[in-house]
Protein backbone atom coordinates (compact mmCIF):
# COMPACT_ATOMS: atom_id res chain seq x y z
CA UNK A 1 0.00 0.00 0.00
CA UNK A 2 2.82 2.44 0.83
CA UNK A 3 4.43 1.71 -2.56
CA UNK A 4 1.09 2.34 -4.26
CA UNK A 5 0.64 5.67 -2.46
CA UNK A 6 4.23 6.62 -3.30
CA UNK A 7 3.48 6.08 -6.99
CA UNK A 8 0.35 8.18 -6.63
CA UNK A 9 2.41 10.91 -4.99
CA UNK A 10 4.79 10.89 -7.97
CA UNK A 11 1.83 11.21 -10.30
CA UNK A 12 0.49 14.09 -8.24
CA UNK A 13 3.85 15.87 -8.51
CA UNK A 14 3.41 15.82 -12.27
CA UNK A 15 -0.10 17.16 -11.86
CA UNK A 16 1.23 19.77 -9.43
CA UNK A 17 3.46 21.15 -12.18
CA UNK A 18 0.39 21.37 -14.37
CA UNK A 19 -1.53 23.13 -11.62
CA UNK A 20 1.24 25.73 -11.36
CA UNK A 21 0.96 26.27 -15.10
CA UNK A 22 -2.75 26.85 -14.66
CA UNK A 23 -1.97 29.34 -11.90
CA UNK A 24 0.37 31.21 -14.20
CA UNK A 25 -2.12 31.18 -17.06
CA UNK A 26 -4.78 32.53 -14.73
CA UNK A 27 -2.86 35.79 -14.64
CA UNK A 28 -3.29 36.35 -18.36
CA UNK A 29 -6.12 38.02 -20.22
CA UNK A 30 -8.04 34.76 -20.75
CA UNK A 31 -8.96 34.29 -17.10
CA UNK A 32 -12.67 34.72 -16.45
CA UNK A 33 -13.69 36.23 -13.16
CA UNK A 34 -15.48 33.93 -10.71
CA UNK A 35 -17.72 34.31 -7.70
CA UNK A 36 -15.57 35.03 -4.66
CA UNK A 37 -12.74 36.79 -6.52
CA UNK A 38 -11.59 40.09 -5.04
CA UNK A 39 -11.09 42.78 -7.69
CA UNK A 40 -8.94 45.88 -7.44
CA UNK A 41 -10.28 48.69 -9.61
CA UNK A 42 -8.04 51.65 -10.29
CA UNK A 43 -9.16 54.80 -12.08
CA UNK A 44 -5.91 56.58 -12.89
CA UNK A 45 -5.64 59.99 -11.27
CA UNK A 46 -8.95 59.52 -9.42
CA UNK A 47 -8.25 57.87 -6.03
CA UNK A 48 -11.88 58.28 -4.87
CA UNK A 49 -12.94 55.95 -7.70
CA UNK A 50 -10.22 53.36 -7.01
CA UNK A 51 -11.75 50.57 -4.93
CA UNK A 52 -11.73 46.87 -4.07
CA UNK A 53 -14.83 44.76 -4.57
CA UNK A 54 -15.63 41.10 -3.91
CA UNK A 55 -17.68 39.23 -6.52
CA UNK A 56 -20.97 38.27 -4.88
CA UNK A 57 -22.88 35.00 -5.31
CA UNK A 58 -24.99 36.56 -8.09
CA UNK A 59 -21.84 37.37 -10.08
CA UNK A 60 -21.91 41.11 -9.45
CA UNK A 61 -19.75 43.64 -7.65
CA UNK A 62 -21.00 46.74 -5.89
CA UNK A 63 -19.05 49.70 -7.23
CA UNK A 64 -20.17 53.11 -6.07
CA UNK A 65 -21.33 55.38 -7.56
CA UNK A 66 -22.35 53.01 -10.38
CA UNK A 67 -24.13 50.38 -8.27
CA UNK A 68 -24.10 46.65 -9.10
CA UNK A 69 -22.16 45.51 -12.16
CA UNK A 70 -22.09 42.01 -13.69
CA UNK A 71 -18.50 40.72 -13.77
CA UNK A 72 -18.55 36.93 -13.31
CA UNK A 73 -17.61 35.15 -16.52
CA UNK A 74 -15.90 38.20 -17.96
CA UNK A 75 -12.17 38.86 -18.29
CA UNK A 76 -10.53 41.73 -16.42
CA UNK A 77 -10.10 43.52 -19.76
CA UNK A 78 -13.81 43.19 -20.53
CA UNK A 79 -14.68 44.65 -17.12
CA UNK A 80 -12.29 47.54 -17.77
CA UNK A 81 -14.11 48.32 -21.04
CA UNK A 82 -17.49 48.17 -19.26
CA UNK A 83 -16.32 50.54 -16.52
CA UNK A 84 -14.83 52.98 -19.02
CA UNK A 85 -18.16 53.15 -20.83
CA UNK A 86 -20.14 53.68 -17.61
CA UNK A 87 -17.75 56.32 -16.23
CA UNK A 88 -17.95 58.28 -19.46
CA UNK A 89 -21.65 58.75 -18.81
CA UNK A 90 -21.50 61.82 -16.58
CA UNK A 91 -18.21 61.35 -14.75
CA UNK A 92 -15.11 61.58 -16.95
CA UNK A 93 -14.33 62.41 -20.55
CA UNK A 94 -11.59 59.84 -21.02
CA UNK A 95 -11.19 57.62 -17.92
CA UNK A 96 -8.24 55.23 -17.72
CA UNK A 97 -9.32 52.10 -15.84
CA UNK A 98 -7.32 49.06 -14.74
CA UNK A 99 -8.85 45.95 -13.16
CA UNK A 100 -6.74 43.39 -11.29
CA UNK A 101 -7.66 40.20 -9.48
CA UNK A 102 -6.24 40.73 -6.02
CA UNK A 103 -7.53 37.49 -4.53
CA UNK A 104 -9.04 34.47 -6.16
CA UNK A 105 -12.02 32.55 -4.79
CA UNK A 106 -11.11 29.68 -2.48
CA UNK A 107 -11.58 25.95 -2.43
CA UNK A 108 -10.85 23.83 0.62
CA UNK A 109 -8.97 20.52 0.72
CA UNK A 110 -9.45 18.57 3.94
CA UNK A 111 -8.85 15.12 5.35
CA UNK A 112 -6.13 12.64 4.42
CA UNK A 113 -3.83 14.95 2.44
CA UNK A 114 -0.37 16.23 3.36
CA UNK A 115 -1.24 19.95 3.47
CA UNK A 116 -4.95 20.47 4.19
CA UNK A 117 -6.18 24.03 3.89
CA UNK A 118 -7.67 26.70 1.63
CA UNK A 119 -6.36 27.15 -1.92
CA UNK A 120 -7.01 29.76 -4.57
CA UNK A 121 -9.41 28.72 -7.30
CA UNK A 122 -7.38 29.55 -10.37
CA UNK A 123 -8.59 29.12 -13.95
CA UNK A 124 -9.93 25.64 -14.62
CA UNK A 125 -8.64 24.11 -11.37
CA UNK A 126 -9.78 20.50 -11.03
CA UNK A 127 -10.13 18.08 -8.12
CA UNK A 128 -6.95 16.20 -9.10
CA UNK A 129 -4.98 19.45 -9.32
CA UNK A 130 -6.32 20.64 -5.96
CA UNK A 131 -5.13 17.38 -4.35
CA UNK A 132 -1.73 18.05 -5.91
CA UNK A 133 -1.67 21.59 -4.47
CA UNK A 134 -2.41 20.04 -1.06
CA UNK A 135 0.74 17.92 -1.31
CA UNK A 136 -0.92 14.70 -2.44
CA UNK A 137 -2.61 11.96 -0.46
CA UNK A 138 -1.67 11.00 3.07
CA UNK A 139 -0.55 7.48 3.85
CA UNK A 140 -4.03 6.16 4.66
CA UNK A 141 -6.08 7.95 2.01
CA UNK A 142 -8.82 6.28 0.02
CA UNK A 143 -8.14 8.20 -3.16
CA UNK A 144 -11.09 6.78 -5.10
CA UNK A 145 -13.54 8.04 -2.47
CA UNK A 146 -12.50 11.68 -2.76
CA UNK A 147 -15.59 13.82 -2.24
CA UNK A 148 -16.45 17.30 -3.45
CA UNK A 149 -19.06 18.99 -1.26
CA UNK A 150 -20.71 21.79 -3.19
CA UNK A 151 -23.34 24.32 -2.20
CA UNK A 152 -25.90 24.48 -5.00
CA UNK A 153 -28.51 27.06 -4.08
CA UNK A 154 -30.33 25.78 -1.00
CA UNK A 155 -29.06 22.22 -1.29
CA UNK A 156 -25.75 20.50 -0.75
CA UNK A 157 -24.37 18.33 -3.53
CA UNK A 158 -21.77 15.58 -3.02
CA UNK A 159 -19.68 14.44 -6.00
CA UNK A 160 -17.39 11.39 -5.80
CA UNK A 161 -14.17 11.71 -7.81
CA UNK A 162 -12.03 8.54 -8.31
CA UNK A 163 -8.74 10.45 -8.08
CA UNK A 164 -6.53 7.39 -7.59
CA UNK A 165 -7.98 5.71 -10.70
CA UNK A 166 -7.63 8.90 -12.73
CA UNK A 167 -3.94 9.07 -11.79
CA UNK A 168 -3.36 5.39 -12.53
CA UNK A 169 -5.10 5.39 -15.92
CA UNK A 170 -4.44 8.94 -17.07
CA UNK A 171 -8.12 9.21 -18.03
CA UNK A 172 -9.12 12.75 -17.00
CA UNK A 173 -12.73 12.41 -18.18
CA UNK A 174 -13.93 11.79 -14.62
CA UNK A 175 -12.03 14.72 -13.12
CA UNK A 176 -14.18 17.67 -12.02
CA UNK A 177 -13.62 21.40 -12.53
CA UNK A 178 -14.05 23.08 -9.17
CA UNK A 179 -16.35 25.94 -8.25
CA UNK A 180 -15.89 28.67 -5.61
CA UNK A 181 -16.11 27.40 -2.01
CA UNK A 182 -16.08 23.72 -2.99
CA UNK A 183 -14.76 21.54 -0.18
CA UNK A 184 -12.74 18.47 -1.15
CA UNK A 185 -12.71 15.79 1.52
CA UNK A 186 -10.28 12.87 1.30
CA UNK A 187 -11.43 10.03 3.51
CA UNK A 188 -9.35 7.52 5.41
CA UNK A 189 -9.45 4.13 3.70
CA UNK A 190 -12.30 2.14 5.20
CA UNK A 191 -9.91 -0.76 5.71
CA UNK A 192 -7.95 1.40 8.16
CA UNK A 193 -8.91 1.92 11.78
CA UNK A 194 -8.96 5.76 12.08
CA UNK A 195 -7.76 5.58 15.69
CA UNK A 196 -4.97 3.01 15.51
CA UNK A 197 -4.11 3.61 11.81
CA UNK A 198 -3.96 -0.14 11.32
CA UNK A 199 -5.54 -1.99 8.42
CA UNK A 200 -8.46 -4.31 9.00
CA UNK A 201 -7.60 -7.98 9.10
CA UNK A 202 -8.65 -11.16 7.37
CA UNK A 203 -7.93 -14.55 8.88
CA UNK A 204 -6.63 -17.64 7.08
CA UNK A 205 -7.06 -20.87 9.03
CA UNK A 206 -6.82 -24.59 8.47
CA UNK A 207 -4.64 -26.46 6.00
CA UNK A 208 -2.25 -23.68 4.97
CA UNK A 209 1.45 -23.33 5.73
CA UNK A 210 1.20 -20.05 7.69
CA UNK A 211 -2.24 -19.69 9.24
CA UNK A 212 -2.90 -16.33 10.89
CA UNK A 213 -4.18 -12.76 10.49
CA UNK A 214 -3.30 -10.70 7.43
CA UNK A 215 -3.83 -7.05 6.54
CA UNK A 216 -6.73 -6.37 4.18
CA UNK A 217 -4.94 -4.35 1.50
CA UNK A 218 -6.67 -2.90 -1.53
CA UNK A 219 -8.28 -5.53 -3.74
CA UNK A 220 -7.15 -8.55 -1.72
CA UNK A 221 -8.84 -11.74 -2.91
CA UNK A 222 -9.21 -15.24 -1.50
CA UNK A 223 -6.51 -16.64 -3.81
CA UNK A 224 -4.10 -13.87 -2.80
CA UNK A 225 -4.81 -14.42 0.89
CA UNK A 226 -3.99 -18.12 0.52
CA UNK A 227 -0.70 -17.08 -1.13
CA UNK A 228 0.07 -14.74 1.79
CA UNK A 229 -0.50 -17.70 4.10
CA UNK A 230 2.20 -19.67 2.26
CA UNK A 231 -0.18 -21.69 0.11
CA UNK A 232 -1.90 -24.99 0.85
CA UNK A 233 -0.24 -27.73 2.81
CA UNK A 234 -0.21 -31.26 1.41
CA UNK A 235 -3.52 -32.27 3.01
CA UNK A 236 -5.60 -29.27 1.90
CA UNK A 237 -8.92 -29.65 0.12
CA UNK A 238 -8.35 -26.50 -1.94
CA UNK A 239 -11.62 -26.55 -3.85
CA UNK A 240 -13.56 -26.70 -0.58
CA UNK A 241 -12.04 -23.47 0.74
CA UNK A 242 -14.69 -21.42 2.53
CA UNK A 243 -15.00 -17.71 3.32
CA UNK A 244 -17.00 -17.13 6.48
CA UNK A 245 -18.36 -13.59 6.43
CA UNK A 246 -20.32 -11.74 9.11
CA UNK A 247 -23.44 -10.08 7.70
CA UNK A 248 -25.31 -8.37 10.52
CA UNK A 249 -26.42 -11.08 12.92
CA UNK A 250 -25.75 -14.00 10.60
CA UNK A 251 -22.79 -15.70 8.97
CA UNK A 252 -22.54 -16.16 5.23
CA UNK A 253 -20.44 -19.04 3.86
CA UNK A 254 -18.91 -18.67 0.39
CA UNK A 255 -17.15 -21.65 -1.22
CA UNK A 256 -14.18 -20.69 -3.41
CA UNK A 257 -12.63 -23.39 -5.65
CA UNK A 258 -9.07 -22.19 -5.15
CA UNK A 259 -7.35 -25.23 -6.66
CA UNK A 260 -9.43 -25.04 -9.84
CA UNK A 261 -8.79 -21.28 -10.13
CA UNK A 262 -5.04 -21.86 -9.82
CA UNK A 263 -5.04 -24.74 -12.33
CA UNK A 264 -7.21 -23.05 -14.97
CA UNK A 265 -6.21 -19.43 -14.48
CA UNK A 266 -9.91 -18.52 -14.53
CA UNK A 267 -10.25 -15.86 -11.81
CA UNK A 268 -13.96 -15.25 -12.32
CA UNK A 269 -14.78 -17.37 -9.26
CA UNK A 270 -12.24 -15.67 -7.00
CA UNK A 271 -13.77 -13.49 -4.29
CA UNK A 272 -12.82 -9.99 -3.13
CA UNK A 273 -12.37 -10.06 0.63
CA UNK A 274 -13.97 -7.80 3.23
CA UNK A 275 -12.86 -6.78 6.70
CA UNK A 276 -12.80 -9.64 9.23
CA UNK A 277 -13.49 -12.37 6.68
CA UNK A 278 -12.26 -15.79 7.83
CA UNK A 279 -10.89 -18.16 5.19
CA UNK A 280 -11.09 -21.77 6.27
CA UNK A 281 -9.24 -24.49 4.34
CA UNK A 282 -10.44 -27.99 5.29
CA UNK A 283 -8.46 -31.19 5.25
CA UNK A 284 -8.88 -33.59 2.38
CA UNK A 285 -9.74 -37.16 3.38
CA UNK A 286 -8.69 -38.70 0.06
Amino acid sequence: MKKFLALLSMALLVVFAGALTYAQEAQNSDYRIAVGDLLRIEVHGEPDFSKEARVAADGTITYSPLGNIDVAGFTAREVEITLVGLLKEGYFLDPKVSVFIKEYAKVYVLGEVKKPGAYELKAGLTAVEAIALAGGFGEYADGDETKIMRKDGDKDTVIIVPVATILQTGDRSKDIILKPNDTISVLVDQRVNPFTKEYAKVYVLGEVKKPGAYELKAGLTAVEAIALAGGFDEYAAGDATKIIRKDGDKNIVIVVPITTILHTGNKSKDVLLKANDTISVPESFF
